[in-house]
């Protein structure tokens, strides 16, 4: 009698067992609904997977947040749990969305060209819209000590200067959502400029003796007034003279800029420019103001910093880049330029 007890003990016992570990498993792997969509989830860095749990049960991702825990703690995996921003679905197993969170988040590459003679408020947009970066934390960066130290010519910039000008033209990949941490994408802009201009460049710069934030900020106005590299060497012979005569560049496009900086829009925003645009009171106003503006006015081409450093000396004094035809009218006098001016700007 006592042996028949026992065993049906026994029976019960491993019944309850059983029962037991089917009720754990279906509360595992059944997930909440199979008809919801995927919810977005924030899981902030230094969250502990109790309040993870917390989380996802809130959020109606999981049934039970207690079947959750004992899941996590049966593999070990409480430390494993990592930060990031989710896509998660109650339509989803419990066993499915705890591998997930160990995982990590899975961050989207994306594939950006970044154009030649764009500016920092065209590339920021780009950006921002490819939910790269926030809006006008690109405009708004300055450089870190450690990247000063890495990158000599960040130097140059002067305090509350943009990044504007080391931000090559190319073709860049970078990872969606990195908006709390914009310096990972500005560190692949220099990294890019660092090697494919200032290593290749800066000595022959040197030499010429010249500084280099000034050729650079020269090639910038050239990579706005024409696409023609003849003409872009040209120009430069012009305006590199007009700096030694101490004479305004009288730049349209530095005129555009200054009002970029004005209303942080992009440059066809800008246009296009009015009489009264040319009495704007800033250093970027060439008309205005004698000299080379305080910094580049976009991200210039390999050309254009090579036109810059290499000007073709001519007896012109003067030019005009006609909008629509892309030609450029080259002037040794100052009345035949107001005439082009006239007749191709209406200005």
């Amino acid at each position: 009698m006592k042996k028949i007890i026992l065993k049906n003990i026994f029976i019960f016992s491993g019944a309850v067992i059983v029962l037991a570990i089917c009720y754990f498993a279906y509360q595992i792997e059944t997930p909440l609904s199979l008809e919801s969509e995927p919810k977005k989830v924030e899981i902030k860095k230094g969250t502990g997977f109790l309040e993870i749990a917390e989380i996802l049960e809130k959020n109606k991702i999981i049934r039970s947040k207690n079947f959750f825990k004992i899941y996590v703690l049966f593999k070990g995996w409480q430390k494993e749990l990592k930060a990031g921003n989710y896509l998660l679905c109650p339509c989803v197993s419990i066993s499915e969305i705890a591998k997930t969170l160990v995982e990590g988040e899975k961050k989207e590459e994306v594939k950006v060209t970044i154009v030649e003679g764009w500016s920092i408020f065209e590339i920021d947009k780009k950006l921002s819209e490819e939910k790269i970066i926030y809006p006008n934390s690109l405009i708004s960066y300055q450089p870190t000590e450690s990247q000063k130290e890495r990158y000599p010519f960040l130097l140059e910039i002067s305090k509350n200067n943009s990044i504007e000008g080391f931000l090559f033209p190319d073709t860049y990949r970078f990872f969606r959502n990195q908006e709390k941490d914009v310096s990972l994408v500005v560190e692949k802009f220099l990294e890019n400029f660092n090697k494919k201009v200032y290593q290749k460049y800066s000595q022959e710069i040197e030499r010429k003796s010249k500084k280099f934030y000034e050729v650079l900020i020269m090639a910038s106005m050239l990579e706005k007034e024409t696409p023609n590299f003849n003409d872009k060497k040209i120009i430069s012979g012009i305006l590199w003279k007009r700096v030694k005569m101490n004479k305004p560049l009288e730049v349209d496009a530095t005129v555009i800029y200054a009002k970029q900086k004005k209303f942080k829009k992009t440059w066809k925003e800008m246009l296009p420019l009015s009489k009264k645009d040319f009495s704007i009171d800033s250093f970027y106003n060439t008309y205005k103001y004698k000299g080379l503006p305080p910094t580049p006015i976009c991200n210039p081409s390999l050309e254009s910093i090579k036109a810059a450093i290499y000007p073709k000396k001519s007896f012109y004094l003067y030019y005009l880049s006609d909008p629509k035809t892309k030609k450029t009218y080259f002037s040794s006098d100052y009345q035949r330029h107001l005439y082009l001016r006239r007749k191709i700007l209406n200005l």
